[in-house]
């Protein structure tokens, strides 16, 4: 194959593994799904208000901050050259300037943020190409590159805000360098190998890790004497050196530091973490090995390419250079092995390994390949095995292709589900509504804040009902689930519970089912929106369904649902004596559509003394097709016994198609009580 071709090749993967990390980029957006993305990008923006490079955070180190400070830089001048922003103080960071710790004011920065992400992970896809080349030859690059560019873990982390993508860069950028250095015999280049793995470690702290590249290189280059001591000495020193400029408030401001790294340490070795926690040593390596074997870490079939990679780059003649790609991984196993904590993002570092030894498997296999057919006249044998040769590669790329591309579209066209209940609101609820959120949902405010509505936020999880109606609330959203975790750090499982015995009884009507880890309030939750009509006080006289009288012979009870109206007819409540006062209608229903009309309920009170006695309150209510309730009057009533007829006057059946019914489930005369005055 031809210089340009190989060229060729490249630039589309290249292009297609930074399409394919691109593609979902803006996921969640303006909500925020991953905790490390807060921490980091809301850090370096709180640097760029304040002034202040010391980022008082160590639990990760801060080169990768720096980075996205640079980003929220260019950002920033994008914004105000766009109107988009006006000055720094627009911008909400935590924890300078709200309680929310989710909380994203101006969704443009993560964009970018992830953006840089993407770009950094694409680099790594072109490192593992120059590895490659330098291990064994072009063709080996190319199809490591192949296999990294649509590797399903290394993708999704390569549109997050975190350090593990960003990690694999510079380890791997410390092994390239190092093979350079070795096949070149030169000592200055393995020194910036060992500066680069400085910078590895002020990236992420388990990056240090990587410095024992340079160090096995110096080792394969050893010469007589004892220059190599010193070698190692300033291979240290430079590593040192990288770590200080990417993290250099770990020395300024030491005390922070340690307690930080201390409190990390303590945790992945002695204290674990909910649902992250396995048992060291052997149990750990099962752990990691099943992420790289399932569909979203590496794939199956490319695992096992992967492992026949390793067999023939042991045979390898260079396998010197073998011997360097594989030395920072095995070390690094040996260490996350032995540690409690096992998140599956800390192996992003080694599927970079796996894309090369896949590589190298299948290169080999093209080679044994040329061996063999070389100076073979049947044709037809060697027509069959290239036929073969290019259906191994899609074999092996399919499942990662498949699974990258599907994820990717996932998000692109995933909407969170606070902005679907944002948007439905604005489209359906009256104007002048008065809506509740609850605060623990942290809805994005620019999504709430300005629309026909008014809002109140709040975070209570122990008012009566009768708050919500002496606030004139109209509608309440709130989560689907309350009791999966506690809805804020001082909430008590009794306290959720008693939170969500309040809301039974207001009418749902919006449900939003959460679509992705949904017993975390703050990622896609389950939303329910509920109205607020129970406006049913301790004088009313609640009628019992099944005691009234019907006209109509297709009118049945459900016992479950009520009083159902199949078709036009009345129902008579019995009688019912009631002092001297103020009195509404309050009817609990729903409806089914025909010809997109609901049903229509016509509502009589009565005196119970004579037959045909003038109606007190005569009114026609149009009713929707979710459940709510509908107040009919008032009217001032003398003492005496009245009755109530409920008639449905607009049936409609569309054969086949469509059926207009109404369903009755509650009845109330409401005696309305003077409001009382309140003295603050």
């Amino acid at each position: 194959m031809k210089k340009n071709h190989y060229l060729l090749l490249l630039i589309i993967i290249l292009v297609s593994g930074f399409i394919i990390r691109m593609l979902g980029i803006n996921f969640g957006l303006p909500y925020e799904h991953y905790w490390d993305e807060t921490e980091h990008i809301s850090t370096a923006l709180n640097m760029m208000k304040s002034g202040d490079f010391n980022p008082h955070f160590f639990r990760h180190p801060t080169l990768f901050i720096y980075l996205e400070l640079i980003s929220s830089i260019f950002c920033y001048l994008f914004a105000v050259s766009k109107g988009i922003l006006h000055s720094l103080n627009d911008i909400i960071t935590i924890p300078l300037d709200t309680g929310y710790f989710w909380n994203i004011s101006y969704p443009i920065f993560h964009s970018w943020g992830r953006t840089v992400v993407a770009i950094i992970g694409t680099a790594t896809v072109f490192l593992v190409y120059l590895i490659g080349k330098i291990i064994k030859d072009e063709k080996t690059g190319l199809l490591a590159a192949l296999f990294l560019s649509f590797a399903p873990a290394h993708v999704l982390y390569s549109r997050i805000i975190t350090v593990d993508a960003p990690m694999a860069f510079f380890t791997w950028l410390t092994v390239l360098i190092a093979l350079l250095a070795y096949k070149k015999k030169s000592w200055p280049t393995l020194a910036v190998s060992g500066f680069i793995a400085g910078l590895s470690a002020a990236t992420k702290y388990n990056g240090f890790l990587v410095i024992c590249v340079p160090l096995f290189t110096i080792f394969l280059l050893s010469e007589k004497g004892n220059i190599w001591i010193r070698r190692i000495i300033i291979i240290f020193l430079l590593a040192l050196l990288g770590f200080l400029i990417g993290c250099p408030f770990s020395i300024l401001d030491l005390p922070k530091f340690l307690n930080d790294v201390g409190f990390i340490m303590h945790r992945y070795a002695e204290e674990g973490h909910v649902g992250a926690t396995g048992i060291p040593g052997f149990p750990q390596l099962i752990h990691y090995l099943k992420f790289f074997y399932n569909r979203t870490g590496y794939c199956t079939f490319p695992t096992l390419l992967a492992v026949v990679g390793f067999l023939f780059g042991i045979f390898n003649i260079k396998r010197m250079r073998f011997l360097i790609i594989l030395i920072f991984p095995l070390v690094y196993m040996v260490l996350m092995c032995s540690l409690k904590i096992n998140f599956t993002r800390n192996m992003i570092c080694i599927i970079p390994l796996l894309a090369l030894l896949s590589g190298n498997a299948v290169s080999s296999i093209i080679d044994w390949v040329n061996n063999f057919s070389d100076g073979r006249k049947n044709r037809m044998a060697i027509i069959l095995i290239w036929i073969a040769i290019p259906l191994l590669i899609i074999a092996a790329i399919f499942s990662p292709i498949k699974t990258s591309i599907k994820t990717a579209w996932k998000l692109h066209n995933m909407e969170e589900t606070r902005v679907t209940a944002s948007k439905w609101l604005a489209d359906n609820i009256p104007d002048g509504s008065n809506v509740l959120f609850m605060e623990q949902l942290q809805f994005f405010k620019p999504d709430i804040f300005g629309k026909q509505y008014n809002v109140t936020i709040d975070k209570k999880l122990d008012r009566p009902i009768r708050w919500y109606l002496d606030e004139s609330i109209d509608y309440i959203v709130t989560a689907a689930k309350f009791n999966e975790v506690p809805l804020n750090e001082n909430s008590q499982p009794g306290q959720v519970n008693h939170f969500k015995s309040k809301f039974v009884d207001f009418p749902l009507i919006k449900n939003i089912p959460g679509n992705h880890m949904q017993k975390y309030l703050i990622i896609n939750p389950g939303i329910k929106i509920l109205k607020v009509s129970l406006p049913v006080n301790d004088n009313s006289h609640n009628f019992s369904l099944k005691a009234l009288k019907t006209t109509a012979k297709k009118i049945f009870f459900i016992d479950q649902q009520g009083l159902t109206f199949e078709v036009n007819g009345t129902a008579v409540s019995y009688p019912v004596h009631i002092q001297a006062g103020k009195y509404r209608i309050i009817i609990k229903a729903r409806g089914s559509k025909a010809g997109a009309i609901g049903p229509e309920l016509k509502v009589v009170l009565r005196e119970a003394s004579f037959e045909n006695s003038p109606p007190l309150i005569d009114k026609t209510v149009s009713i929707s097709d979710h459940i709510d309730y509908y107040k009919v009057g008032p009217a001032i009533l003398p003492e005496g016994d009245y009755r109530i007829e409920l008639s449905f006057i607009n049936d409609l059946w569309i054969k086949g198609k469509e059926d207009r019914n109404l369903y009755l489930e509650e009845l109330f005369l409401e005696r309305i009580c003077p409001k009382k005055i309140k003295i603050n």
